[in-house]
């Protein structure tokens, strides 16, 4: 005899495993998520090392990318050897920011991973003249 007004245990139980497959899925595309950005994160600092790097090695000081620092990079007048400087930006909420203004000793560029990459932790690290730390 069919029971009126009560939920059946099978649905009950179907529903519970539906959802356990949805936050499942839901937790393999963030994390898929998270390491496009990073990726395209250090597309970025790499392609900003390589500028700072021909800046030095054609004008013999940094002080020629013209930023201070607080400047986000996309501040920075690095046109000549990276002309898509003024596009650059963090594929997330963070910032690149210059934490350290350009001189003849060197420059500082801050960014943050939301997960390990590539040999770095997931954080905060900072690009130099002596590479990302």
């Amino acid at each position: 005899m069919k029971q009126e007004g009560r939920i059946r245990l099978d649905y009950v139980l179907g529903a519970i495993i539906f959802l356990g497959i949805v936050a499942v899925f839901s937790w393999f595309n963030n994390q898929e998520s998270i390491k496009i950005r990073d990726t395209r994160r250090l597309s970025d600092i790499r392609r900003l090392r390589d500028a700072f790097g021909l800046i030095y090695r054609y004008e013999d000081t940094y002080q020629s990318a013209s930023c201070q620092a607080g400047d986000l990079v996309s501040q920075c007048q690095l046109e000549k050897y990276l002309p898509a400087i003024s596009s650059i930006k963090d594929p997330g909420q963070g910032q690149y920011l210059v934490e350290k203004t350009p001189d003849d000793s060197g420059y500082a560029v801050s960014f943050s991973l939301e997960g390990s990459y590539d040999g770095l932790e997931a954080g905060s690290h900072v690009l130099s003249q002596k590479g990302i730390e």
